[in-house]
């Protein structure tokens, strides 16, 4: 059982979240399910009227977790999205568009 991926679903737990901070790590919805299912049997959660409850020793469990995982630097909770930057031009550098491609 990873231990970030279990802190990251005590913490959906506690927050009454959804399960897409464990889907962008890449978790498949098998692997959620078995992680689920080790959570119970370690009695880090518990069911309760359909829905999962953390346990004292759940609760114990994640603020251990929560020191070592809690992102703390503000730099890195947004990140950058590096797919939309353009590279850097010179600074002499002339754009002439194509006349073609203007609508006035």
């Amino acid at each position: 059982m990873n231990e970030y991926h279990l802190y990251l679903l005590l913490l959906i737990t506690l927050k009454n979240k959804g399960l897409s901070q464990l889907t962008r790590q890449k978790v498949t919805y098998r692997e959620i399910s078995d992680l689920i299912d080790g959570a119970r049997s370690l009695d880090y959660l518990e069911m309760g009227n359909q829905t999962l409850i953390l346990t004292k020793k759940g609760t114990d469990k994640f603020l251990e977790l929560e020191k070592k995982y809690k992102k703390t630097n503000k730099e890195t909770w947004i990140e950058k999205a590096t797919e939309f930057m353009i590279p850097k031009v010179d600074r002499d550098f002339i754009y002439l568009p194509n006349q073609n491609e203007l609508f006035f």
